[in-house]
């Protein structure tokens, strides 16, 4: 299944607008890269995914093996990358050149029953174009667990300055359990009140943990 879900989500990723745009010098010099994150350099369409110590490596289709053994994806050139231990569920909230509101989230991601009994981890959100304002924190995402009716705060914040950052992280504090039929959603807490000030597309990725 582990499997299955990794090869759906890199087929996809380029449909929903779920990978980080990257130029390529910021490729070179990336070192704070999400362990498993997917990257795409802008200049060459080329596809990169974040290894454990924070730098990218180059992927393709003949670059990624599965070892079901070890339950880890093993990259071309040594570089390994765990998925035994966590999953990763991204919710593309804007699409490329859409004004990026505050709203509750319109997307939403219902946990199968494979993931159940996982808990929550980091939120990391990244915007396409970034804010015409540098107004400090007016950036506010939040992720929210919605079971048999009622909310459940996920305590997975991210407040960053969307006119000068293209993404953030969370804590990965959380550490709520997700159960199988839980919807998972974003919550835009916070954005720039003026259209004209809002950044455009927005597409985050909440991780979590196997118990």
């Amino acid at each position: 299944m582990k499997i299955i879900i990794l090869i759906l989500f890199l087929s996809l990723s380029s449909s929903v607008y779920s990978q980080v745009l990257l130029s390529s010098n910021e490729i070179e010099n990336k070192t704070d890269a999400g362990e498993g994150d997917l990257y795409q350099n802008t200049s060459t369409g080329d596809y990169y995914i974040g290894n454990t110590g924070g730098t990218l490596t180059r992927i393709g289709p003949q670059d990624l093996t599965f070892n079901s053994e070890t339950e880890s994806l093993e990259i071309s050139g040594g570089n390994t990358v765990d998925i035994s231990s966590c999953a990763y569920i991204s919710l593309c909230e804007f699409i490329r050149g859409e004004a990026i509101l505050a709203q509750t989230g319109r997307i939403l991601f219902s946990v199968h029953e494979d993931l159940n009994g996982y808990t929550t981890s980091t939120l990391t959100a990244s915007i396409l174009e970034l804010s015409p304002s540098t107004s400090a924190n007016n950036l506010i995402i939040k992720a929210e667990i919605l079971r048999n009716g009622s909310i459940i705060a996920v305590n997975e914040e991210i407040n960053f300055n969307s006119g000068t950052n293209y993404s953030a992280t969370s804590t990965g504090n959380s550490n709520i359990t997700v159960l199988t039929g839980d919807i998972i959603r974003l919550l835009i807490d916070q954005a720039p009140t003026n259209l004209s000030d809002a950044p455009k597309g927005l597409t985050a990725t909440l991780k979590l943990n196997k118990p």
